[in-house]
């Protein structure tokens, strides 16, 4: 697949599908560093095991690894500004932070009740945020190690949460259906299952992707709709219909 003027090449695989090295079931979480060096991965055998290994980027190589990083299956990834920590959110609905060198674990935050499903760390250095199965997004304070605060009023489980730019202003998806800004919903976000959202680092452009293989782009300031992009089987099959 390529964009006129732009291709892509595969430069690496890491596994091959069939053996339990290097991954021992499948890959659900990853996440390179702020400097691009590092590869995260996440894997794990649910309700058994989940794992974590860190990759050299430039070498592929194993730099660390920890067996026994969540009780269950890893679903999301999240740095510290520097690079020196990380979360991991798992199905054992624990967040956890970890020395990234190493993956010695150095904090535990509980408080969800289902699984979680994504983690984000704010640019401030000083809280990090969690999306949950529960129906709750949970805002912890890093230094105390303690809920700071919650967003409720999902009606189905919060799949993606991100902090805008270097403010403490939350998006959310939702399995509900629901984009929101500030707990504020977006408009155009379709009627379907939302999988994910993301912010542009400078907190001005919101993407967001769901079910219905349709790409959404908001502009943050306004919350207006830019442009939608559908799959190009999405529209194979509206050109079969007429």
């Amino acid at each position: 697949w390529s964009l006129p003027g732009h291709s892509w090449t595969l430069a690496k695989t890491l596994g091959n599908g069939k053996d339990p090295e290097p991954f021992v079931d499948r890959v659900s979480a990853l996440a390179f560093d702020p400097d691009g060096d590092r590869l995260l991965v996440g894997t794990g055998v649910p309700s058994r095991i989940g794992e974590i290994s860190l990759w050299n980027t430039e070498t592929w190589e194993t730099v660390a690894t920890n067996d026994e990083a969540h009780d269950d299956t890893i679903t999301s990834f999240a740095f510290s500004p520097d690079g020196s920590r990380f979360a991991s959110g798992g199905t054992d609905q624990l967040v956890k932070i970890f020395e990234t060198a190493t993956l010695t674990p150095v904090k535990t935050f509980e408080g969800h009740t289902s699984h979680v499903l994504d983690v984000d760390w704010n640019a401030d250095d000083l809280t990090l945020a969690s999306a949950g199965a529960d129906l709750q997004v949970k805002v912890w304070d890093l230094n105390q190690g303690q809920e700071k605060s919650k967003v409720e009023g999902f009606q189905k489980e919060v799949s993606s949460v991100v902090f805008v730019g270097s403010t403490d202003t939350l998006l959310t998806a939702s399995g509900d259906m629901s984009l929101k800004l500030s707990n504020q919903p977006l408009p155009g976000a379709g009627v379907t299952f939302l999988h994910t959202a993301d912010v542009s680092p400078d907190g001005k452009t919101i993407i967001a992707g769901g079910q219905d293989s349709v790409l959404r782009v908001w502009e943050a300031g306004s919350k207006q709709l830019l442009q939608s992009f559908p799959s190009p089987q999405t529209k194979e099959d509206g050109l079969a219909a007429e």
